[in-house]
Protein backbone atom coordinates (compact mmCIF):
# COMPACT_ATOMS: atom_id res chain seq x y z
CA UNK A 1 0.00 0.00 0.00
CA UNK A 2 2.81 2.42 0.85
CA UNK A 3 4.50 1.72 -2.49
CA UNK A 4 1.30 2.98 -4.15
CA UNK A 5 1.59 6.24 -2.23
CA UNK A 6 5.31 6.54 -2.91
CA UNK A 7 4.62 6.39 -6.64
CA UNK A 8 1.79 8.92 -6.28
CA UNK A 9 4.09 11.30 -4.41
CA UNK A 10 6.83 11.04 -7.04
CA UNK A 11 4.28 11.77 -9.79
CA UNK A 12 2.74 14.60 -7.74
CA UNK A 13 -0.62 12.85 -7.71
CA UNK A 14 -1.40 12.80 -4.01
CA UNK A 15 -5.03 13.65 -3.34
CA UNK A 16 -6.38 15.80 -0.55
CA UNK A 17 -8.68 13.13 0.87
CA UNK A 18 -8.53 9.35 1.20
CA UNK A 19 -11.12 6.95 2.59
CA UNK A 20 -9.64 3.87 4.26
CA UNK A 21 -12.36 1.23 4.42
CA UNK A 22 -12.23 -2.15 6.15
CA UNK A 23 -11.99 -4.01 9.44
CA UNK A 24 -8.23 -4.01 9.92
CA UNK A 25 -7.85 -0.89 12.08
CA UNK A 26 -4.20 -1.53 12.84
CA UNK A 27 -3.23 -1.75 9.17
CA UNK A 28 -5.27 1.32 8.29
CA UNK A 29 -3.58 3.38 10.99
CA UNK A 30 -0.09 2.10 10.14
CA UNK A 31 -0.66 2.99 6.48
CA UNK A 32 -1.94 6.46 7.37
CA UNK A 33 1.08 7.09 9.60
CA UNK A 34 3.41 5.90 6.86
CA UNK A 35 1.77 8.23 4.33
CA UNK A 36 2.06 11.20 6.71
CA UNK A 37 5.74 10.37 7.22
CA UNK A 38 6.34 10.10 3.47
CA UNK A 39 4.83 13.53 2.89
CA UNK A 40 6.76 15.22 5.69
CA UNK A 41 10.06 13.34 6.03
CA UNK A 42 12.82 15.95 6.22
CA UNK A 43 15.05 13.92 3.90
CA UNK A 44 12.56 14.43 1.07
CA UNK A 45 8.98 13.59 0.12
CA UNK A 46 8.46 9.91 -0.50
CA UNK A 47 10.94 8.84 2.16
CA UNK A 48 10.52 7.47 5.68
CA UNK A 49 13.87 7.92 7.35
CA UNK A 50 12.41 7.20 10.79
CA UNK A 51 14.90 9.43 12.57
CA UNK A 52 14.10 13.03 11.58
CA UNK A 53 11.83 15.16 13.74
CA UNK A 54 8.81 14.73 11.48
CA UNK A 55 9.10 10.95 11.14
CA UNK A 56 9.57 10.48 14.89
CA UNK A 57 6.79 12.80 15.99
CA UNK A 58 4.31 11.46 13.46
CA UNK A 59 5.07 7.91 14.60
CA UNK A 60 4.46 9.05 18.18
CA UNK A 61 1.22 10.78 17.03
CA UNK A 62 2.49 13.99 18.60
CA UNK A 63 3.47 16.12 15.60
CA UNK A 64 1.91 19.64 15.64
CA UNK A 65 0.82 19.21 12.00
CA UNK A 66 -0.94 15.91 12.69
CA UNK A 67 -4.46 15.90 14.11
CA UNK A 68 -6.41 12.81 15.13
CA UNK A 69 -10.14 12.68 15.72
CA UNK A 70 -11.15 9.32 17.12
CA UNK A 71 -14.91 8.96 17.43
CA UNK A 72 -16.21 6.65 20.16
CA UNK A 73 -19.98 6.97 20.41
CA UNK A 74 -20.57 9.71 17.83
CA UNK A 75 -18.69 12.39 15.92
CA UNK A 76 -20.35 15.77 16.28
CA UNK A 77 -20.27 18.96 14.24
CA UNK A 78 -18.19 20.89 16.79
CA UNK A 79 -15.29 18.50 16.29
CA UNK A 80 -15.50 18.89 12.51
CA UNK A 81 -15.62 22.69 12.82
CA UNK A 82 -12.51 22.58 14.98
CA UNK A 83 -10.87 20.42 12.32
CA UNK A 84 -11.87 22.89 9.59
CA UNK A 85 -10.21 25.72 11.46
CA UNK A 86 -7.08 23.64 12.09
CA UNK A 87 -6.59 22.62 8.43
CA UNK A 88 -7.18 26.20 7.27
CA UNK A 89 -4.01 27.31 9.08
CA UNK A 90 -0.59 27.01 7.48
CA UNK A 91 1.54 24.04 8.57
CA UNK A 92 3.52 24.76 11.73
CA UNK A 93 6.74 22.99 10.71
CA UNK A 94 5.90 20.29 8.16
CA UNK A 95 5.05 20.51 4.45
CA UNK A 96 1.61 18.96 4.91
CA UNK A 97 -1.03 19.12 7.60
CA UNK A 98 -2.55 15.66 7.97
CA UNK A 99 -5.72 14.74 9.83
CA UNK A 100 -7.05 11.29 10.67
CA UNK A 101 -10.81 10.95 11.18
CA UNK A 102 -11.23 7.54 12.80
CA UNK A 103 -14.61 5.80 12.96
CA UNK A 104 -16.13 8.28 10.52
CA UNK A 105 -19.21 6.06 10.22
CA UNK A 106 -20.21 7.52 13.60
CA UNK A 107 -20.55 11.07 12.27
CA UNK A 108 -23.83 12.84 12.83
CA UNK A 109 -25.60 14.16 9.75
CA UNK A 110 -24.60 17.73 10.67
CA UNK A 111 -20.96 16.73 11.10
CA UNK A 112 -20.97 14.89 7.76
CA UNK A 113 -22.38 17.92 5.94
CA UNK A 114 -19.75 20.15 7.54
CA UNK A 115 -16.96 17.76 6.54
CA UNK A 116 -18.29 17.73 2.99
CA UNK A 117 -17.54 21.46 2.67
CA UNK A 118 -13.88 20.84 3.51
CA UNK A 119 -13.69 17.99 1.03
CA UNK A 120 -15.15 20.21 -1.69
CA UNK A 121 -12.63 23.01 -1.08
CA UNK A 122 -9.56 21.46 0.59
CA UNK A 123 -6.88 23.90 1.78
CA UNK A 124 -3.50 23.65 0.07
CA UNK A 125 -1.05 21.22 1.65
CA UNK A 126 -3.75 19.55 3.72
CA UNK A 127 -4.64 15.86 3.71
CA UNK A 128 -7.66 14.21 5.31
CA UNK A 129 -7.60 10.45 5.88
CA UNK A 130 -11.03 9.15 6.78
CA UNK A 131 -11.32 5.76 8.48
CA UNK A 132 -14.52 3.74 8.29
CA UNK A 133 -15.40 0.07 8.59
CA UNK A 134 -17.91 0.51 5.75
CA UNK A 135 -19.11 3.10 3.24
CA UNK A 136 -22.76 2.32 3.93
CA UNK A 137 -23.15 4.81 6.78
CA UNK A 138 -21.35 7.65 5.02
CA UNK A 139 -22.88 10.27 2.78
CA UNK A 140 -22.48 9.20 -0.87
CA UNK A 141 -21.17 12.70 -1.59
CA UNK A 142 -18.36 12.18 0.95
CA UNK A 143 -17.47 8.81 -0.54
CA UNK A 144 -17.43 10.25 -4.06
CA UNK A 145 -14.97 12.99 -3.10
CA UNK A 146 -12.40 10.62 -1.61
CA UNK A 147 -10.01 8.14 -3.12
CA UNK A 148 -11.02 4.81 -1.59
CA UNK A 149 -8.54 2.20 -0.38
CA UNK A 150 -9.91 -1.02 1.03
CA UNK A 151 -8.29 -3.03 3.79
CA UNK A 152 -9.29 -6.68 4.19
CA UNK A 153 -9.15 -8.90 7.25
CA UNK A 154 -5.85 -9.29 9.05
CA UNK A 155 -3.63 -11.93 7.52
CA UNK A 156 -2.92 -13.41 10.94
CA UNK A 157 -6.66 -13.83 11.55
CA UNK A 158 -7.14 -15.58 8.21
CA UNK A 159 -4.14 -17.91 8.47
CA UNK A 160 -4.27 -18.80 12.16
CA UNK A 161 -7.21 -21.22 11.99
CA UNK A 162 -6.17 -23.73 9.36
CA UNK A 163 -8.74 -24.08 6.59
CA UNK A 164 -10.58 -20.71 6.73
CA UNK A 165 -13.76 -22.28 5.32
CA UNK A 166 -14.03 -24.87 8.09
CA UNK A 167 -15.96 -22.68 10.53
CA UNK A 168 -17.02 -19.91 8.17
CA UNK A 169 -20.77 -19.79 7.66
CA UNK A 170 -22.46 -18.56 4.52
CA UNK A 171 -23.83 -15.41 6.16
CA UNK A 172 -20.45 -14.45 7.61
CA UNK A 173 -18.78 -15.01 4.23
CA UNK A 174 -21.36 -12.98 2.30
CA UNK A 175 -21.14 -10.08 4.77
CA UNK A 176 -17.46 -9.61 4.07
CA UNK A 177 -16.01 -7.17 1.55
CA UNK A 178 -15.02 -8.52 -1.86
CA UNK A 179 -11.33 -8.00 -0.99
CA UNK A 180 -11.77 -9.94 2.25
CA UNK A 181 -13.43 -12.81 0.39
CA UNK A 182 -10.47 -12.93 -2.00
CA UNK A 183 -8.12 -13.02 0.99
CA UNK A 184 -10.03 -15.96 2.45
CA UNK A 185 -9.79 -17.88 -0.82
CA UNK A 186 -6.06 -17.17 -1.05
CA UNK A 187 -5.64 -18.43 2.50
CA UNK A 188 -7.59 -21.60 1.70
CA UNK A 189 -5.48 -22.25 -1.40
CA UNK A 190 -2.33 -21.80 0.67
CA UNK A 191 -3.69 -24.18 3.31
CA UNK A 192 -4.54 -27.04 0.95
CA UNK A 193 -1.41 -26.40 -1.06
CA UNK A 194 0.66 -26.78 2.15
CA UNK A 195 -1.00 -30.11 2.94
CA UNK A 196 -0.35 -31.40 -0.57
CA UNK A 197 3.26 -30.17 -0.58
CA UNK A 198 3.91 -31.84 2.77
CA UNK A 199 2.37 -35.11 1.55
CA UNK A 200 4.67 -35.08 -1.46
CA UNK A 201 7.87 -33.77 0.16
CA UNK A 202 7.63 -34.24 3.98
CA UNK A 203 9.56 -30.94 4.15
CA UNK A 204 8.13 -28.43 6.63
CA UNK A 205 10.45 -25.71 5.35
CA UNK A 206 8.42 -25.53 2.13
CA UNK A 207 5.22 -24.57 3.97
CA UNK A 208 3.65 -21.12 3.89
CA UNK A 209 1.97 -21.80 7.24
CA UNK A 210 5.04 -23.04 9.10
CA UNK A 211 3.42 -22.14 12.43
CA UNK A 212 0.74 -24.74 11.71
CA UNK A 213 3.14 -27.53 10.73
CA UNK A 214 1.76 -29.97 13.34
CA UNK A 215 -1.81 -29.48 12.17
CA UNK A 216 -0.76 -29.82 8.53
CA UNK A 217 1.05 -33.07 9.30
CA UNK A 218 -2.08 -34.38 11.01
CA UNK A 219 -4.41 -33.27 8.19
CA UNK A 220 -2.18 -34.77 5.51
CA UNK A 221 -2.93 -38.27 6.76
CA UNK A 222 -6.67 -37.84 6.13
CA UNK A 223 -6.46 -37.30 2.37
CA UNK A 224 -4.97 -38.91 -0.70
CA UNK A 225 -2.99 -36.89 -3.20
CA UNK A 226 -5.92 -37.02 -5.62
CA UNK A 227 -8.36 -35.74 -3.00
CA UNK A 228 -6.10 -32.82 -2.15
CA UNK A 229 -5.65 -31.93 -5.81
CA UNK A 230 -9.43 -31.95 -6.26
CA UNK A 231 -9.91 -29.65 -3.25
CA UNK A 232 -7.35 -27.18 -4.60
CA UNK A 233 -8.99 -27.29 -8.02
CA UNK A 234 -12.44 -26.69 -6.51
CA UNK A 235 -11.35 -23.72 -4.37
CA UNK A 236 -9.41 -22.23 -7.27
CA UNK A 237 -12.36 -22.65 -9.66
CA UNK A 238 -14.77 -21.01 -7.20
CA UNK A 239 -12.31 -18.17 -6.59
CA UNK A 240 -12.10 -17.50 -10.34
CA UNK A 241 -15.89 -17.60 -10.67
CA UNK A 242 -16.26 -14.94 -7.99
CA UNK A 243 -13.61 -12.77 -9.63
CA UNK A 244 -15.77 -12.89 -12.76
CA UNK A 245 -18.87 -11.75 -10.83
CA UNK A 246 -20.58 -15.09 -10.29
CA UNK A 247 -23.34 -15.14 -7.67
CA UNK A 248 -21.32 -15.42 -4.41
CA UNK A 249 -24.11 -17.15 -2.48
CA UNK A 250 -24.51 -19.93 -5.05
CA UNK A 251 -20.76 -20.30 -5.68
CA UNK A 252 -19.95 -20.49 -1.95
CA UNK A 253 -22.75 -22.97 -1.18
CA UNK A 254 -21.75 -25.22 -4.08
CA UNK A 255 -18.13 -25.22 -3.01
CA UNK A 256 -18.96 -25.97 0.64
CA UNK A 257 -21.15 -28.90 -0.43
CA UNK A 258 -18.39 -30.41 -2.56
CA UNK A 259 -15.66 -29.78 0.01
Amino acid sequence: MLSFFKTAIKKNRIGHSYLFVGQDEEKKEDTAIGLAQMLNCQTGEGNICGSCYSCRKIKELSHPDLKIIRAKDSLKIDEIRELQHWVSLKPYSAKWKVAFIINAQLMTEEAANALLKTLEEPPLHSLLIIFSDTTRNLLPTIVSRCQILRFGAKDKEIFSKGDPFKNLGEKEFLNRWKEEREGIFKAALCWWRDILIFKLSRDKQLLFNKQEAKMIEKEEKKYSQTELEKKIELVSKTYNLLKHNANPKIAFANMRLKL
